[in-house]
């Protein structure tokens, strides 16, 4: 009987290189995008988040969709079938993308296709953007879907040479504090390993202070209600809602909020803060 089959894959951009699924499925090989086939009663984007987290164990968030299959295809193992391809943007917080083993060399199975031939196997890898080509792929939709993709590069000479990649934060880490202050990191070492770059939204009580520091990493703060008081190589000055303060890396600076109501603000750390950099007056 003739048949849709319908497929839904995800394409995850992470510093600058393109996650792909090296198969060897019936005893052959193939190169193609993560993803697999909707389940009856599924959506679409349910069915590329089930299918990251059973081939990958990652939990990703689904982005713009990119593309639709607009020709016809038969289906690689069933010449009465028709495959229909949707393919999404996907998205992954940097913590969890370290922990996803990964290999260098294409169909890198550490045997287990010598050792049972008869099961279908998969290992991941990572390409990098400058390298990809859709040859690369061994469908002819995923080389549609490379050629749309590399079509947007910018040109040699000007910008970046991979697509815009997001991740859009729902769960900050809440940072344990014995001083009464909320600090909820959103990006850096604590939420998202990242050491290049920390946002944290912070809520300091009536009466909070905390020691004079010479840290290693330039600090922007936007107080968004409240004060907060600010001594700069003990020049003392005062942000109120509204305002904000550059401070570079290896000034004295000591962050306090002597009045009467809590201050509410956001800071921004080059590179991320962490307990090393941070350098803090003891006693």
């Amino acid at each position: 009987m003739n048949e849709f089959n319908v497929r839904v894959y995800g394409v995850l951009i992470h510093q600058g290189r393109l996650l792909v699924s090296d198969e060897y499925i019936k005893g052959a090989f193939y190169t193609k995008l993560p993803g697999g086939g909707l389940e009856l009663g599924e959506g679409t984007r349910d069915c590329l988040k089930r299918e990251f987290k059973e081939e990958t164990g990652l939990d990703v968030q689904i982005g713009a969709h990119l593309y639709t299959t607009d020709f016809y295809q038969m289906s690689a193992f069933s010449a009465a079938q028709q495959i229909i391809s949707i393919y999404y943007w996907v998205h992954c917080p940097d913590q969890d993308i370290t922990g996803l083993k990964t290999h260098t060399k294409p169909f890198d199975f550490e045997g287990a296709e010598l050792r049972a031939p008869e099961r279908d196997t998969e290992s991941f890898r990572w390409v990098s953007w400058q390298d990809l080509d859709e040859n690369l792929m061994s469908l002819p939709i995923d080389q549609a879907v490379i050629r749309l993709i590399l079509q947007n590069r910018p040109p040699i000479d000007g910008g970046s040479k991979q697509p815009a990649a997001y991740f859009l934060q729902t769960t900050p880490f809440r940072v344990p504090t014995t001083d009464g202050k909320l600090i909820e990191e959103h990006f850096g070492g604590a939420s998202t390993r990242r050491t290049d770059i920390s946002i944290a939204h912070m809520v300091a009580p009536a009466g909070w202070s905390e020691p004079a520091q010479w840290p290693e990493f330039d600090e922007w703060t936007l107080v968004s209600s409240g004060k907060k008081q600010v001594a700069v190589n003990d020049e003392v000055l005062t942000l109120e809602a509204g305002q904000s303060l550059w401070v570079s890396k290896g000034a004295k600076v000591r962050y306090s909020n002597p009045f009467k109501e809590p201050c509410e603000y956001w800071s921004v750390c080059l590179p991320a803060f962490s307990p090393a950099r941070v350098h803090r007056e003891q006693g």
